[in-house]
């Protein structure tokens, strides 16, 4: 089983009528509010990880009025958190996090001067550079994408591809009009006008004919 933390707007889940229903449907769920934030985190197989955190959001939205899901929380964190997390002193996170092998900061906070990373891929750098096991199964950042786009009913990039080059191929086959402008005229006088060289003398040949 992995951990999937979801962030929810449009609910107090102190509320007393809000808590009686988690406590009676949802028992299994884990949930959490402070300072703002408000997260849901369900528990899933991996392999069924996208579908499985998909039919919990629909129940959780249709039996608690106002609440939205409204994606897949990241968990960023920085070298204190770190510290904190690990057990280990600030400086010991702060050499960590300049390890060659150590995963890429996901974002910078404040013009730069802070970098913060998913927990996730933390997670398994610990246990893969410092053997070190947090006790947490997480999903890949992939899989939160696949989870966030699937309960946010976001289109997956085949169907956009396949809806672009549809619209190419559609437009593509539209018939293109095109005024055409006749290649000449014979004036009063016998003479074509708007030709030159070989086909002039055969206009002109075949109106002295007539």
């Amino acid at each position: 089983m992995i951990e999937v933390t979801l962030r929810v707007q449009g609910v107090d889940i102190f509320d007393q009528s809000v808590d009686a229903i988690i406590a009676k449907e949802f028992p299994d769920l884990s949930w959490d509010q402070a300072d703002g934030l408000t997260t849901l985190t369900v528990f899933v197989d991996r392999e069924d990880a996208v579908t499985d955190t998909d039919t919990i959001v629909r129940r959780v939205e249709s039996a608690i009025d106002g609440l939205k899901v409204v994606g897949v929380y990241r968990d960023l964190v920085g070298t204190t958190d770190i510290a904190l997390r690990t057990g280990v002193s600030r400086e010991g996170a702060r050499k960590w996090s300049q390890s060659a092998d150590f995963p890429a900061p996901f974002d910078y906070i404040g013009a730069g001067s802070m970098k913060v990373w998913a927990w996730t891929e933390v997670v398994q750098w610990l246990e893969a550079a410092r053997a070190l096991d947090m006790e947490q199964e997480l999903p890949s950042l992939a899989l939160m994408t696949q989870i966030e786009n699937c309960i946010m009913r976001n289109p997956d990039h085949t169907t956009v591809l396949w809806h672009q080059t549809a619209s190419k191929m559609t437009n593509a086959q539209k018939p293109i009009f095109q005024s055409v402008q006749p290649a000449a005229r014979v004036s009063a006088g016998g003479r074509a006008q708007g030709l030159t060289g070989n086909f002039r003398e055969l206009v002109g040949a075949a109106a002295r004919r007539t």
